[in-house]
């Protein structure tokens, strides 16, 4: 089963990433979780937040896949992930 979760902000979006994650370590649920959004440091408020946020998705989602991703490598990262919702979506005939 695969689904889109979408929030109101990049900040919820980390949030709810760990909730999620964290619940998945907890054995709650065996989920394969990631979040997808500009990586851009704008140099905000929510900066650090985003940047650490973007570390632990790509480290989380490299591991869960035998990959290395890096702040440097994003695209690579956001590519692998369309890829996969386009490559599904066309195995599944299902609209996102």
């Amino acid at each position: 089963m695969y689904a889109i979760f979408a929030t109101s902000s990049i900040p919820e979006a980390i949030e709810y990433y760990k909730i999620f994650r964290d619940e998945r370590e907890k054995g709650n649920h065996s989920l394969n979780i990631t979040a997808l959004f500009d990586a851009s440091d704008d140099n905000g408020n929510n900066s650090i937040l985003k940047m650490q946020g973007i570390t632990q998705i790509l480290n989380d989602y490299g591991d869960m896949f035998g990959q290395s991703y890096t702040h440097a490598n994003y695209d690579k990262f956001k590519k692998d992930l369309c890829f996969f919702f386009a490559y599904f979506e066309c195995e599944t005939n299902l609209l996102f």
